[in-house]
């Protein structure tokens, strides 16, 4: 396999794990949208965050 795809394998599996066994995969795997989802929420709060503080 590519060593991209090892890389992107390592960074993305983590957070795409735990997911996959809350919305089990049937004819589509929601879990990189729902990942997507709260990364985003994260981003927003963590700016928001810093925002304030400064």
């Amino acid at each position: 396999r590519h060593k991209g795809f090892h890389f992107l394998f390592a960074i993305t599996e983590p957070l795409l794990k735990p997911l996959r066994r809350i919305f089990v995969a049937g004819m589509f795997d929601f879990s990189p949208i729902v990942a997507m989802f709260i990364v985003q929420i994260l981003t927003g709060f963590l700016a928001e965050l810093v925002s304030r503080s400064s």
